[in-house]
């Protein structure tokens, strides 16, 4: 198969194909280089995580008092949310708790409204050097909901002039929770909350109010000690996660940043992403000795692979894919948690229970991933990874400014690039699915 058109000279792809069974190694190409992976880390990722955490974990996000209710509905003492790093809260799962608010009689309190997010390090991003208004690129803490994104509405009013702007679902006033890109004032956009846990307690409140519940202004709990670690502190509510496997296949499928930084936080004890993707980094090769690892050539800066600073070649992609084939950790195999794609049309959702395809993609502009396993045509399972990238493309594009990188005169040949690119793996697929 040949590489991308001519007219993308400095291009360069690499791919392997393993027999899942067997083990050899049936087509090699550039296997050796170091390409970006993309969200393709995420995988390294889940296996580590699967192995540090058990598989009955969950996370669990209470609603604490420090006081009791008196007649008159009136919580004597603080009302205190506290996140328990789960990833995968939404805001209707914080409507359940203000509705569970109002059922246990409270209509108001006389003390605090806090909120505590120390279960995960806060960090105001993923990844520095990318756009801080990007919603893939959000903040980190131990409590957060909607993934740390906020929906900002610009409506138009009869005679064609923007509004100010709003909360899509959720009626809160962006003002403070979100930075207005000031050339954006129409239609919608997923923005990176500033605050995950004062957004948390925002949202929250709203829906008190609905429930008639007057709180007052959120405040960040004083961390001189853990918030509702009290042991006169009672629950009045909570919500509890899914189990991790369906996080991480959740967090895999959509390939969701922030679920898997957040999870891999947790897994290896770290304060900042840079230091989880170096303990995945040793982790990883612990767990595949045999493969050949390098300080060059495998280096994860963080889980979720956002960052054009990772590394690793494909030889070590399809190793660790071939691994991710017939490998369960805590009882829960690995394979499954990918996502089903059919051959026709090429990567389709397959949501059966035995797809040709399941499959981990890694997508940034000027790098492309593709790592899976492929059920041929005669039964045989196939670990591979498919790698292409134009680094003096991603550099130019790198350099921009991010108010720039918008313009169609860049956006437009990126795309260009990955649709050469994905169609070259469509190719490369089905060839190996006849092949084999």
């Amino acid at each position: 198969m040949a590489p991308l058109a001519s007219a993308q000279a400095e291009t360069r792809t690499g791919y392997a194909v393993i027999e899942v069974d067997s083990g050899k190694v049936l087509l090699a190409r550039d296997v050796r280089a170091p390409y970006i992976p993309a969200s393709v880390a995420k995988l390294p990722a889940a296996l580590v995580i699967l192995d540090r955490l058990p598989a009955e974990t969950r996370f669990t996000t209470r609603l604490l008092s420090s006081g009791s209710i008196d007649k008159k509905g009136v919580l004597q003492g603080d009302l205190l949310l506290v996140g328990g790093g789960d990833p995968s809260l939404v805001h209707e799962d914080l409507q359940q708790m203000a509705k569970a608010l109002a059922q246990a009689g409270v209509k108001k309190i006389s003390g605090r409204f806090l909120y505590d997010g120390s279960a995960v390090p806060s960090l105001p991003a993923i990844e520095p050097r990318q756009p801080d208004d990007a919603s893939y690129n959000p903040p980190l803490g131990g409590l957060a909901v909607d993934s740390s994104r906020f929906l900002v509405r610009w409506p138009k009013g009869k005679d064609g002039v923007s509004k100010a702007a709003t909360g899509g679902e959720i009626p809160l006033a962006p003002a403070g929770l979100v930075d207005l890109p000031a050339s954006f004032t129409s239609g919608d956009k997923w923005l990176p909350v500033k605050d995950p846990g004062l957004f948390a307690a925002s949202v929250f409140a709203v829906y008190a109010r609905q429930e008639k519940i007057t709180l007052p202004t959120p405040q960040a709990a004083p961390q001189t000690a853990p918030a509702g670690s009290s042991a006169t502190t009672t629950t009045l509510a909570s919500h509890t996660s899914e189990p991790l496997p369906t996080l991480l296949r959740d967090g895999l499928y959509y390939s969701n940043n922030m679920m898997l930084e957040t999870l891999a936080l947790q897994a290896t004890a770290s304060a900042t992403p840079a230091e989880a993707g170096g303990k995945i980094n040793a982790a990883v090769q612990q767990m595949l000795p045999n493969v050949a690892w390098s300080k060059t050539s495998f280096v994860l800066h963080n889980a979720s692979g956002l960052t054009d600073q990772s590394q690793m070649t494909p030889g070590q992609c399809a190793a660790l894919t071939a691994h991710a084939a017939t490998a369960a950790f805590h009882g829960v195999a690995v394979k499954p948690l990918l996502r089903g794609r059919k051959l026709d049309p090429f990567m389709a959702d397959d949501p059966g229970a035995s797809p040709l395809l399941r499959t981990k993609t890694g997508t940034m502009f000027y790098a492309r991933a593709l790592s899976g396993i492929l059920t041929t045509a005669t039964g045989k399972d196939l670990a591979f990874c498919i790698m292409s990238d134009d680094a003096e493309q991603r550099r130019l594009y790198d350099a921009l400014p991010f108010d720039s990188r918008d313009d169609a005169r860049y956006r437009d040949p990126a795309k260009a690039w990955l649709k050469a690119a994905r169609e070259q793996e469509e190719a490369l697929v089905k060839e190996w699915y006849g092949k084999f």
